[in-house]
């Protein structure tokens, strides 16, 4: 709803070498540490989308999806402090990058890699953007929370190797056919705990999906301390964590992804309160998934016609802020 002019202006102003997201972000970034200080928990989830560009693609966007589908664009994996409650705070990090199309359809290549060149990196990266944020805020516990493909053996890794460090909170990846160690022999981690005992039952809320409609799941609830085994390809030491296994029942037919959660967490958890702590702590993470939906039904970043990526992180830098305000007063009203 500008002039010409104006338009003009805000395309030099995105095209300017001395603006990019980084320098963008950094007040709010500030400021989200500011709002940090006060509260004793933090919830740091972090979540990767992708931005099609595909029909008008500017210079430098890259392939989003798998090598048979040709959509390009962009990859954001950010990071969003919220309250206990789901209150977002702000950001306390933001990557956003384009894949290098020579590297589609090279999965085969992912054992070979050291974890730093793989794409799964941005977990770690993520995880020392929170850990830089706890040194600020030490007063706060900052508890780092992923899916399932934040399921990786560094990370915990990484933070066993800072046990003052900010905590995780990972959903499992069942594919990943993760062992513990039992009675000096090694289990499947699902088989272990299905023999635990149920600790309890909890109501839990499942929020809107598409075309699914929200729902309220009746969850049993297991719990207990566990020593993860490293991947076989992998020479790291067995790590001491706590899982919580979270299966719906009693539901009905037309419920056809009921939960199956299996939480992995370096923050101790010894009663049936604390597991179900844990379990709303990382539902959660449904807010980031409604922040990424701002970002581009609200601010509309995929409909943006700057000429190349560098504009569009710049651009991409103030509509994550917009976003996380627009968010923000959806909670407190």
């Amino acid at each position: 709803q500008g002039s010409a002019a104006k338009t003009k202006a805000a395309y030099r102003f995105f095209k300017n070498p001395q603006v990019d997201m980084p320098k963008l972000l950094r007040p709010h970034l500030e400021s989200t540490l500011e709002r940090i200080h006060s509260h004793p928990v933090i919830l740091a989830v972090q979540d990767t989308t992708t931005l099609n560009y595909t029909g008008h693609p500017p210079q430098g966007v890259g392939p989003i999806n798998n090598s048979q589908n040709s959509a390009v664009g962009l990859v954001l994996h950010d990071t969003m402090a919220f309250t206990p409650e789901g209150t977002p705070l702000g950001l306390l990090n933001a990557q956003c990058w384009a894949r290098d199309a020579a590297q589609a359809g090279k999965k085969h290549r992912r054992h070979q890699l050291p974890i730093e060149e793989k794409k799964s990196f941005k977990w770690l990266v993520s995880y020392r953007a929170v850990a830089v944020a706890l040194k600020l805020c030490p007063g706060t516990m900052l508890v780092s929370v992923g899916d399932r493909e934040a399921d990786l053996y560094e990370l915990f890794q990484e933070a066993a190797q800072d046990p003052p460090g900010p905590r995780l909170l990972v959903r499992a990846e069942r594919t990943r056919n993760r062992k513990v160690e039992q009675d000096d022999k090694k289990e499947e981690l699902w088989q272990r705990m299905k023999a635990e005992t149920i600790a309890g039952t909890l109501q839990v809320v499942v929020p809107r999906r598409g075309s699914r409609p929200s729902r309220t799941a009746q969850i049993e609830v297991r719990f207990a301390p566990v020593v993860l085994t490293p991947p076989a390809k992998i020479k790291l030491s067995p790590l001491s964590v706590w899982a919580i296994y979270a299966r719906e029942v009693g539901h009905t037919v037309e419920v056809k992804e009921p939960i199956d959660w299996m939480l992995l967490t370096t923050v101790r958890t010894e009663s049936f309160p604390e597991a179900c702590q844990r379990l709303s702590w990382y539902s959660r993470r449904w807010g980031i998934e409604v922040y990424h939906r701002t970002i581009k039904s609200g601010c509309r970043i995929e409909d943006r016609r700057l000429e190349d990526t560098d504009s569009l992180e710049a651009c991409l830098a103030i509509d994550l802020v917009v976003a996380w305000r627009v968010h923000w007063l959806t909670r407190v009203g």
